[in-house]
């Protein structure tokens, strides 16, 4: 039998999630979800990118200035 509590469980849990965000982040994993919501919080009016063009656009964006980027 397991000595963990629910409780000792769902903090584990959820530690687990929020390094899963963090990394996702810090890989750029959350940014065409920021996008979005960014646009739907900012310019409701405007139309929203498809994921795939997001991400051509950023491609498109790294190459035409690739600032502190290392290769």
């Amino acid at each position: 039998m397991s000595s963990a509590t629910p409780h000792t469980t769902n903090a584990v849990l959820a530690w687990l999630n929020g390094i899963r965000r963090l990394l996702r982040g810090m890989l750029g994993a959350n940014a065409y979800n920021d996008y979005v919501a960014h646009r739907q919080r900012v310019h409701p009016e405007k139309p929203v990118m498809s994921e795939r063009e997001f991400w051509r656009e950023q491609a498109r964006e790294q190459e035409a200035n690739p600032g502190a980027r290392c290769c």
